[in-house]
């Protein structure tokens, strides 16, 4: 069984070296003005930075905490199915999300370039000084720095994933409340998110795609690799969750009266 650590080790270790960045420049801040140069830019920046730092490190060690604990649970025997791959099907599958993520950014770099221009036109509708062409052209150069922006990042974070993919441990656990595959664990087990909807697609590897949603309405796309000889176990997992769609505590209490 891998080791379980706190999934957010990565992001507390970025927050304190933030912090304590941070303090570094309040102090010198502090050190300069004594000495009569203006630092009073420089100690609001460090201190806003430092403030932030603060809020944001009990809450990530707490919800690293929390799926820390998730993790550990799923591993120890609370898994639907349990899947080990050859280096040769993870390359495969890795190479085969790429590319899905990259036909997928042009149309999300040009959506998000589609509200920018939609934006730049009801600007021109509340600043009387600003025409509706300007509003436009403004939108339109936004949106463009947008588009770019988003495009970079999908792809980015796709690239990640892929590596992930390739470097992590050849195996995924599926349980009712989140899935740990490469070494990478994604949990729908909050307020804030709604298992969607749990489907088998077709293909070569056939993939089980979970679709998790966001309160305010984004959605994320999951896909575990189905391998060869395990399509019965696929189908398996569909029966499980029978009820997505609704929250997790409403899940788990359908799911404990049918193991009833």
């Amino acid at each position: 069984m891998p080791a379980v650590k706190n999934t957010y080790s990565h992001a507390l270790r970025a927050a304190t070296l933030v912090a304590l960045a941070s303090a570094l420049a309040v102090g010198l801040a502090v050190l300069f003005d004594a000495r009569g140069i203006r630092g009073w830019d420089g100690l609001k920046a460090g201190a806003t930075s430092l403030l932030a730092s603060l809020i944001a490190l009990p809450i990530l060690w707490v919800r690293g905490r929390i799926e820390q604990l998730q993790l550990k649970a799923l591993l120890d025997d609370g898994f639907i199915v349990h899947w080990a791959y050859s280096r040769e099907e993870c390359r495969y599958f890795a190479e085969l999300e790429w590319k899905r993520n990259l036909a997928q950014a042009p149309a999300l770099a040009l959506s998000a370039a589609g509200v920018m221009i939609a934006c730049g036109a009801g600007l021109s509708l509340i600043e009387e000084e600003l025409s509706l062409f300007d509003g436009l052209l403004l939108g339109a150069a936004v949106g463009l720095a947008m588009g770019i922006l988003v495009g970079f990042l999908f792809c980015t974070f796709g690239w990640f994933a892929r590596r992930a993919c390739l470097a992590g441990p050849a195996e995924a656990y599926v349980g009712s409340d989140g899935i740990y595959q490469y070494g990478r664990y994604v949990s729908w087990d909050s307020p804030w998110l709604t298992l969607q909807n749990v489907r088998l697609e077709p293909g070569e590897p056939q993939a089980l795609c979970f679709e998790i949603k966001g309160s305010r309405g984004g959605k994320q796309e999951l896909r575990v690799a189905v391998p060869a000889d395990k399509q019965a176990e696929a189908k398996r997992v569909l029966t499980h969750f029978p009820a997505a769609g609704a929250p997790s505590s409403e899940r788990n209490r359908r799911n404990r009266r049918k193991m009833r």
